[in-house]
């Protein structure tokens, strides 16, 4: 009982003060549309947002919901330096979803080789390799042929 009693009155602590984050919002009502824009909580949700990252609607929705509500705490936050100096970040949204998951799984081999020294040999022992192998060598090997007949024709 006395502990429910104590996780109820946490429960109604309100870690941010509402009255300094109303008068935030009725002094900084007046910013124009660019700055809006171009606010701090626009610039963190478009990173998460990032096709990359295969985050689902609702979390996005979710995320969107709660930087609004904390927008005036991070007003100040600048964003011109957000960036480390001459890199900026790659544009996901351009590509298609055949080519993100294409990008996926490379990273994926990219990692594990990192991670595992024997993944390469895993990899080139693999099933899937050998049979490319004896296509590509069954394909010179015609070619070799067509090359010999024709040579001979000649």
């Amino acid at each position: 009982m006395i502990k429910e009693q104590i996780l109820s009155f946490i429960d109604k602590i309100n870690f941010f003060n509402d009255d300094i984050l109303s008068t935030q919002n009725l002094n900084h009502g007046n910013r124009s549309e660019s700055q809006k824009e171009t606010n701090f909580s626009t610039k963190i949700l478009s990173l998460i947002s990032n096709k990359s990252n295969f985050c689902s609607a609702e979390f996005l929705n979710q995320i969107k919901l709660q930087l609004e509500k904390l927008n005036p705490l991070f007003e100040d936050i600048p964003t011109q330096n957000m960036f480390i100096q001459g890199k900026k970040p790659i544009e996901f949204q351009q590509l298609t979803e055949q080519k993100m998951n294409e990008i996926n799984e490379h990273v994926k081999h990219l990692i594990q080789l990192q991670k595992n020294v024997n993944y390469q040999t895993e990899m080139q022992s693999s099933q899937f390799i050998k049979d490319i192998q004896k296509i590509i060598s069954n394909q010179n090997y015609i070619l070799t042929e067509a090359l010999m007949v024709e040579e001979f024709d000649n």
